[in-house]
């Protein structure tokens, strides 16, 4: 579905960031208080927040992952107000894990 949204975004990409974001909802809908905390994730996160991701990458491929990502987890930000705990650092913490 997402390789119909962005066909010149690197498989890779689109895997890594589809697997980031179950991750982000696992971690935003699980019972254990203390995962959620460590998270920080206000949102359970949709495939329609991925498809808006995958979709800026192949309108602005200039911009990168990091400003589409910026986008979608502004709301997460503000709701926060913690750089160190939002969603966007989160989700660079996945992705970097991810294989």
């Amino acid at each position: 579905m997402l390789a119909a949204y962005a066909p010149a975004v690197p498989p890779t990409t689109v895997e890594k960031l589809s697997r980031a974001f179950g991750k982000l909802r696992d971690l935003a809908e699980t019972s254990q208080p203390s995962l959620r905390e460590e998270a920080r994730v206000a949102y359970p996160y949709s495939a329609r927040e991925l498809v808006k991701v995958v979709r800026h990458v192949q309108k602005y491929p200039d911009d990168g992952v990091d400003a589409a990502l910026a986008d979608v987890f502004a709301l997460d930000a503000h709701v926060r107000k913690s750089a160190s705990g939002s969603a966007r650092n989160c989700m660079g913490r996945i992705i970097l894990t991810s294989s």
